[in-house]
Formats: structure tokens, sequence, C-alpha cells
């Protein structure tokens, strides 16, 4: 055996490296392959009066929801990914939106981080959606709405291999009572909502049919896919995606 392990030790650390311009190349490739991906299989659901796209050059966007800054990579089990992905401030302001700050600092303070690419477990958005106090805490939906009049939110679930998206007494496919709630405040102040669908999962879309006014599936984004989001949301790139079947 120990014959065996040096050999194979050896086979191993001696290996030649990689060429770094080629990996460098080849993660670039992959990179533009995830978003192109993102850009042709995201789906719209609905786009009442034209909302999308909507024109950026610097245009003022809320954005709310846990998820826009810890969203759903990939599913669970084999389907996973150990890394985070880009978050969506990073790629609305690629392509020139900018992201209401006050708003986003609850997201990078908020203690409801997990690593939303690996397998998540029970973690499911619905259960740790922020509820309305602490988005008031930092500021008023009065004041969020003086900031813009488009309010970006992401709504999500996940299940697969080893989870089988348990929220325990809230239904897999359903939206959290957290959830319900900012939609439904959201709409009721007036904002244009645009609901982006973080999901890969089934997802039962009632309440968002009823008030955003503007819906896109994202499924699992990959690691760069949310600026394929953002080129969609502007109108840089046109989804092509269809779903085979409505429940």
């Amino acid at each position: 055996v120990p014959a065996y392990r040096q050999v194979i030790t050896g086979a191993v650390t001696e290996a030649p490296r990689a060429n770094e311009a080629y990996v460098a190349s080849a993660l670039e490739n992959s990179r533009l392959v995830n978003i192109r991906i993102e850009e042709e299989g995201a789906v719209l659901l609905k786009n009442d009066a034209g909302t999308l796209p909507l024109k950026a050059d610097g245009r003022k966007v809320n954005v709310y929801g846990i998820l826009s800054a810890h969203h759903y990579v990939g599913g669970s089990g084999s389907g996973s990914t150990g890394a985070a992905g880009t978050d969506l401030k990073t790629a609305l302001e690629s392509v020139g939106y900018t992201v209401n700050p006050d708003l986003w600092k609850l997201f990078s303070e908020s203690e409801l981080k997990w690593d939303s690419g690996s397998t998540v477990g029970n973690k499911i958005a619905g259960q740790y959606e922020l509820d309305l106090a602490k988005y008031e805490a930092v500021q008023s939906f009065a004041d969020a709405r003086a900031y813009s009049d488009v309010a970006i939110v992401t709504f999500g679930t996940n299940g697969g291999e080893g989870d089988d998206g348990d929220r325990g007494e809230i239904n897999s496919l359903e939206l959290g009572e957290n959830e319900k709630a900012l939609l439904e405040r959201l709409d009721s102040e007036g904002f244009t909502v645009i609901a982006l669908i973080n999901s890969s999962y089934v997802m039962e879309l009632g309440p968002v049919m009823d008030h955003a006014d503007a819906i896109l599936w994202i499924g699992g984004t990959g690691l760069y896919g949310t600026y394929g989001v953002a080129d969609l949301l502007c109108g840089k790139a046109n989804r092509s995606g269809e779903h085979t079947s409505e429940l």
C-alpha cells in the first residue's frame, strides 16, 4: 500500500500545471454561457401595460426580498453548487440602474444569510423573508416610493435531492406570510411591481399574479445569471423561454 500511495501522490503532485491563460479564457466563456442561458431561458409570465423592458440609464429602483441578495443559484443535492452567485444589485448596476442604498443596506447587515448556492435543507426563503416592520425601520414605504416608483422584488423556493422544500407549517408551494404582506404592501403603495421568480421548483403564484405588474421567471440563476436578468429587465436581451404547462 505505501508503494502505491507514493506512486499516486507523485502522479498528482508532479502533474503539469494548466495553462493559466487557457483557464482564464475557459472561465470567461463559461460566464458568458451562463448569462446567455438565463437570457434565453427566462419566462415572462406577466407584463401589464408594457412594464418591461424598463429603461435603465441611471434609473433609480428599489429592490425588495431577501432572495434579491441571497438568491438560489441552483437546486439541492447534486444540483447544488458551493458558491454564492452575483447579487442582483451588482447586476442591475452593471446595466445602468441605481439601487436604493438604504434598502440594500438592510440585506447586507441582516443576520438572515445563508449560502443559497449549497444544499439549503429547510432554509426556504418564505421562512426567512423580513417582516414589514424591519423594512420600515430602515426606510418607510412612502420614502422608498419617493426615491423610485419601481420596486423589484424576488420570491422563490427550492426543492430537490435531499430537500423536499419543507416549510414546516407553510406549504412548500406557497409564498410565506411575510412575502404575501410585502407584495400586497408594495401594490397598495402604488409601486410598479416587478416580481422575479427565483425557483426551479413548482410554485403557486396566484398572489403574485394579483399584485405584480410584471413577472419574470428566472429559475436557478447559476453564478452569473443575474447579469442576464438585468439585461432582460432593461431590454438589452429578449427572453425566449416558455413553460411546457401551467397549473
